[in-house]
């Protein structure tokens, strides 16, 4: 990964990454992906914590997205309450070269004047090539400027090192999602020991519901504007816990009521195989009562560890 970051005399701090991976979808259908704003935000649950489309300005040619332009409302976050969530107003166009696609947003928040001056996003977008295997050669370059100061110190090396909102967190996220997809359509999955929903139906069915306990988790422990975290604990110490109350309404494969989310982050210096086994282990299922994220930094494992309680 190519990434770059300097402050500027606004006080912002530029940030300019740059990532190329291989991902499983053909370009037509990652294109598509990305200029519809539901299937975006599915692709990224745990980057885009809202998104909107604001007004289609072209349409594209032959009905495709060749040539079309939207102007498109984003929050971006970290599954952190601890990280503040950027927000921006865009203008996304798509172009087909030969057998290359360009994705491109133009930042236009200095048009909007009641948008504070927290971030400001510069040209960015991906390059999709063509491969042969069905497979796509993409090509990702983020420009953001954005101000550091609310991002908690535990997590200050990970917004500055790019490993947050940079190109490579975009394509890791884009590839684990294309990776999934390609699994529910493949034909030769073995059925497995316990010849558990084998067929196609059965895993996109469970791909499904993942997707819902991933949106859930990343909704629900996410800084964004629409959440007011208050601290439990603590006096701004790595040990804080913080608590959200919001209302769920019309909310899929979950009864309507009053959610009630805690949230902490900590330090574990273990590896993260080692945590991640833990967790997964059945054996040891009685001993786990929180759910996790982690993330990998200097070696060490930086987790926010997330509890919801519901009341119906």
């Amino acid at each position: 990964m190519t990434f770059i970051c300097i402050d500027t005399p606004a006080g912002l701090r530029s940030e300019t990454s740059r990532y190329t991976g291989l991902v499983p979808m053909n370009p037509s259908s990652l294109v598509e992906a990305l200029m519809d704003m539901n299937q975006w935000a599915e692709m990224f649950p745990a980057m885009v914590s809202r998104v909107q489309s604001v007004e289609v300005l072209l349409t594209g040619i032959a009905g495709t997205y060749d040539g079309a332009i939207q102007l498109m409302f984003a929050e971006f976050h970290v599954p952190s309450p601890l990280v503040p969530t950027r927000e921006s107003y865009f203008l996304r166009y798509s172009k087909r070269v030969d057998h290359t696609w360009v994705v491109v947003d133009v930042s236009i928040d200095s048009l909007h004047g009641n948008m504070s001056l927290r971030c400001r996003g510069r040209p960015s977008g991906c390059i999709i090539e063509e491969m042969s295997s069905g497979y796509s050669k993409v090509t990702w370059v983020e420009h953001i400027e954005a101000d550091p100061r609310g991002v908690h110190g535990m997590f200050q090396h990970y917004v500055n090192s790019g490993l947050a909102y940079g190109a490579v967190r975009w394509i890791c996220s884009l590839q684990r999602h294309c990776e999934r997809m390609a699994a529910v359509l493949a034909n030769n999955v073995p059925f497995g020991e316990m010849n558990v929903f084998p067929g196609a139906e059965g895993r996109s069915g469970m791909l499904k519901l993942a997707e819902r306990m991933t949106n859930s988790f990343c909704g629900g422990v996410s800084a964004s504007t629409a959440h007011t975290w208050a601290t439990l604990a603590g006096n701004s110490g790595a040990d804080d816990i913080q608590v959200l109350i919001r209302k769920s309404m019309n909310d899929p494969g979950r009864p309507p009521g009053i959610v009630l989310s805690a949230a902490t982050s900590l330090w574990l210096s273990l590896p993260p195989s080692q945590v991640f086994n833990f967790l997964r282990n059945e054996r040891f299922r009685t001993q786990v009562l929180l759910k996790k994220y982690s993330m990998l930094l200097k070696g060490r494992l930086l987790g926010t560890v997330y509890l919801s309680l519901e009341s119906m």
